[in-house]
């Protein structure tokens, strides 16, 4: 049985989470073990709360590996989570907006707004290339 091949967007996309989401897991995982060494009395609190994104980054990494598989339930996996961590990343900009100048964590700022338009040029391209997934899909 000859193998189809995956739409190019899909594809693109599905590689976009991937790298995405490796890292932001590993930004997490600094974030996690930079609070922890730390010292402070509440470094095991806020190493906790650095693995959050860790664990975002983990799961915007697992709905491009699915993708990348094939699975029926990864478009709809991976579309929860684009929209998800697009929310979040747009609440984190508008909140560090409404707090002052900007340019003082500008190295940062600017990460996020790079990885706020990739997760949006993935969401674009599979809802764009929906019906031809679906179409190969297992």
């Amino acid at each position: 049985m000859e193998k189809v091949e995956l739409p190019i967007k899909t594809k693109i996309a599905a590689w976009l989470m991937t790298i995405i989401g490796v890292i932001i897991g590993l930004l997490g995982l600094i974030l996690a073990v930079v609070i922890l060494a730390e010292g402070s009395e509440f470094a095991l609190l806020g190493s906790l709360l650095g693995l959050i994104p860790f664990f975002l980054g983990f799961l915007l990494f697992l709905g491009g590996f699915f993708l990348l598989k094939r699975k029926q339930g990864a478009w709809w996996f991976s579309i929860t989570i684009l929209t998800i961590e697009s929310f979040l990343l747009l609440w984190h900009l508008l909140e560090e907006l409404g707090e002052g100048p900007p340019y003082l964590n500008l190295g940062l700022e600017l990460i996020i707004i790079v990885i706020f338009l990739f997760l949006l040029i993935s969401l674009f391209f599979l809802f764009s290339d929906r019906e031809s997934f679906f179409k190969i899909a297992k």
